[in-house]
């Protein structure tokens, strides 16, 4: 028996030195995946976590290429017109993520330092990436103080990571900034660099500046577009040359609407999306119904761009909206309208019925047009100089809804002293079915309610010898005067 026990002995030891063998392998792979996860995590953090403005470093573009490789996301930042942003204004940071690699779920984060220079601002935003998807998210910011090129931050729950550089351009008080609607094929932003130190079209009165002003001209893809009006703040003017809504989602076209009716200036040129813009959100603030496209003479606008022309151009149609203080600028040969401006709520509208391309207009070569549609005067001339010229005899319908002139004040309205806490006693008095209660009740609830809750509460527990009770007893009691007082 003593010499067969020895083959097990040694089988035995066998199996327990493979198992042996194969828990410290086990706990080592582990133990080596725990101490990668931890290296990536701090490696993320490291990265993504929100910083102050100053201290993030700018990835170049090798650095994001190989973090897009390890990482399976890419993410880019778009913002609203090339970056054109005003201090303590919002502007619209359109983000598009592509993840290739299993779904998940991050967060979008964003420091700014404060004016203040001493402290900073975090803006987060929850997303989720679905497998092989890509998608667009918006990011409505307030620029802060800092370097021009900010760092946008993504961090997954399964410890990824993106990072998308952008930049943002601080704009001189008196500049003025435009939004140009797709490509800037026309040279808007060639063309009109600077202009007069005057009144210029703003999205509120802006008097008069130091010197001469700076004209900044930024791009938006209309895929783009703010979702949100307050995304356009730093903005004066929309310049839309090939107005096609049908790429365009309906809140994008809401939030440009109302941006216009909170004080901006859209200026739209129609063709053959004449169909599309009439129906699209754009429709209700347009000052004429659009009906289709015919041959017409344009010499009234190609005037204005100092040209002449010799036959006619595809017009769009149109008939003037009883629109309150819109004025047709130019005409076509017949007098039908060709262009038009018009207020709508704070801002207005300007609408040019034929292609922005179409011959003699040209306005890759026409600085005189572009300043003319914008009201843009050059260095040493004015507004009213231009407005003057116009043979419409309008300029001060114009000159209202562009903000040019100070806004009027009443010196004779005098405002009473009255206690802000009366008027709002009023106010909630005047409330059908509602009535306020005597104070007498008032006080009766409460002295009751408090003698409930206090001495009898305490008192008959305590003959009872049942004080614990009080956790249950003190919130019926509350339920039953809060029931009471409802009815």
């Amino acid at each position: 028996s003593g010499c067969a026990s020895i083959p097990v002995v040694a089988l035995s030891a066998l199996g327990y030195g493979v198992a042996a063998i194969g828990v410290t392998v086990g706990y080592t792979l582990r133990l080596r995946d725990l101490v990668g996860a931890l290296a990536a995590a701090a490696l993320a953090l490291g990265l993504a976590a929100p910083r102050p403005a100053a201290a993030q470093v700018v990835p170049d573009a090798d650095a994001i290429a190989k973090l897009e490789q390890l990482n399976g996301i890419h993410v880019e930042a778009h913002p609203l017109a090339d970056g054109l942003a005003r201090e303590g204004r919002f502007t619209a940071v359109s983000v598009w993520l592509e993840n290739r690699g299993e779904a998940t779920v991050g967060t979008l984060s964003l420091s700014e330092r404060a004016a203040d220079g001493t402290s900073s601002v975090t803006y987060q935003r929850d997303v989720e990436l679905p497998q092989g998807g890509r998608k667009q998210v918006q990011l409505l910011l307030q620029p802060g103080i800092g370097r021009e090129t900010r760092v946008l931050n993504l961090l997954t729950r399964d410890r990824r990571i993106g990072v998308a550089p952008f930049p943002l351009t601080a704009l001189e008080p008196s500049a003025a900034a435009i939004a140009v609607v797709g490509p800037d094929l026309h040279g808007l932003a060639a063309k009109v660099r600077d202009a007069t130190l005057q009144e210029i079209p703003r999205r509120r009165y802006g008097g008069v500046a130091d010197g001469d002003r700076q004209v900044r001209v930024g791009t938006v893809p209309e895929v783009d577009l703010p979702l949100v009006s307050a995304g356009y703040q730093a903005i004066d003017w929309v310049v839309w040359p090939a107005a096609d809504p049908s790429g365009v989602r309906p809140e994008q076209l809401e939030a440009l609407r109302h941006w216009v009716a909170d004080g901006g200036h859209l200026l739209l040129w129609v063709s053959d999306t004449w169909r599309q813009l009439g129906d699209s959100a754009l429709g209700p603030a347009l000052p004429v119904a659009l009906d289709g496209v015919r041959d017409e003479r344009i010499d009234e606008l190609a005037r204005v761009f100092g040209r002449t022309a010799d036959d006619e151009r595809p017009v769009v149609s149109a008939s003037m909206r009883p629109v309150r203080g819109a004025v047709v600028r130019a005409r076509t040969g017949s007098g039908a309208p060709l262009w038009v401006s018009a207020p709508y709520g704070l801002g207005s509208v300007h609408v040019v019925l034929t292609d922005a391309d179409a011959s003699p207009l040209d306005l890759r070569q026409s600085e005189q047009g572009w300043r003319a549609l914008l009201t843009l005067a050059p260095p040493g001339a004015s507004a009213a100089d231009q407005l003057a010229a116009e043979p419409i005899g309008y300029a001060g319908e114009v000159t209202e809804m562009l903000h040019l002139d100070p806004p009027a004040v009443a010196a004779d309205v005098v405002v009473p002293d009255v206690d802000p806490q009366f008027l709002a006693r009023q106010a909630l008095s005047d409330i059908p079915g509602v009535a306020p209660l005597p104070m007498s009740w008032l006080v009766a609830f409460s002295a009751v309610y408090l003698l409930a809750i206090g001495p009898l509460d305490y008192l008959g527990l305590r003959l009872i010898r049942r004080q614990p009770w009080t956790w249950v007893t003190f919130r019926c009691s509350s339920r039953c005067s809060a029931a009471r007082a409802w009815r």
